[in-house]
């Protein structure tokens, strides 16, 4: 969605390089592959009961979880000496990084106080509709926590600055897989891991981003029609997930067992 948005923001085409289509897209499916292959471990090493009949399940330990996270130290080193080798441009003279800081880390704070309330609503709202959890998670929160990176991507498609724009989008999914995820398991200790839901789940983020990576490969820009396209496929997963959610369809075993 958001570099769909991106796409329709920008004054004309919003052009992309090799560097963001060859390394960014494509590391973002290797995260993608890294967090399945680490829920993989969990079913065969830590088998958990599930309820209901075909149904697989396992428990995500903290061992395991250190998996993704170094996956991820390791995408902050290359990311470490691609700035090394390519410095980028120095600070306008004036700019008070004392500043910018305190204004990045207050912002940081408002982000976690409004997405911790969010959550919460959230599940209060899913409980009281009689709906999965997990419907609300895919859609609202999932949403509304990704409306800091639609501001940021799409102020800089309409500079003309595609690659950020494309980047940060990237970037940040990235990190939600492999640091966020394994975070909260490294909190809580362990936690069960529905692998007939986890490994569908994983299959859309990978069409979601083989889509944007074909789109983006076919002349390194993301046209106004190829933005429409990309709204069109998340509304047709939105529509497929809760469809599962509800009961209509049950291509999904162990879906329905979440509400």
């Amino acid at each position: 969605v958001i570099p769909a948005l991106s796409g329709l923001a920008a004054k004309e085409q919003l052009a992309t390089n090799r560097d963001l289509v060859y390394k960014e897209a494509q590391f973002y499916m290797i995260a993608v592959a890294g967090l399945l292959l680490t829920f993989s471990f969990a079913v065969i090493y830590f088998p958990a009961q599930s309820e209901g009949e075909g149904v697989i399940a396992g428990e995500m330990t903290r061992l395991l979880a250190l998996i993704p996270i170094g996956l991820y130290a390791l995408y902050v080193f290359v990311q470490y000496l691609e700035a090394r080798e390519n410095p980028g441009d120095e600070p306008e003279p004036g700019t008070r990084v004392g500043r910018q800081w305190l204004i990045f880390l207050a912002s940081l704070v408002v982000i976690v106080i409004g997405v911790e309330a969010l959550v919460r609503s959230a599940i209060e709202l899913g409980d009281m509709f009689g709906t999965p959890s997990f419907l609300w998670g895919f859609t609202v929160v999932a949403a509304g926590t990704s409306v800091p990176d639609a501001f940021v991507s799409i102020r800089m498609a309409r500079k003309n600055e595609g690659v950020p724009a494309i980047a940060n989008v990237l970037g940040s999914n990235i990190f939600d897989l492999l640091v966020a995820i394994p975070a909260g398991i490294l909190i809580a200790g362990a936690t069960v891991i529905n692998f007939s839901v986890a490994a569908p789940m994983m299959g859309l983020l990978t069409v979601a981003t083989i889509a944007l990576f074909l789109l983006m490969r076919t002349g390194m820009i993301l046209t106004k029609r190829e933005s429409v396209f990309l709204l069109v496929l998340y509304a047709a997963m939105v529509i497929w997930v809760t469809l599962e959610s509800t009961g209509v369809t049950s291509l999904l075993s162990g879906l329905l067992m979440e509400g």
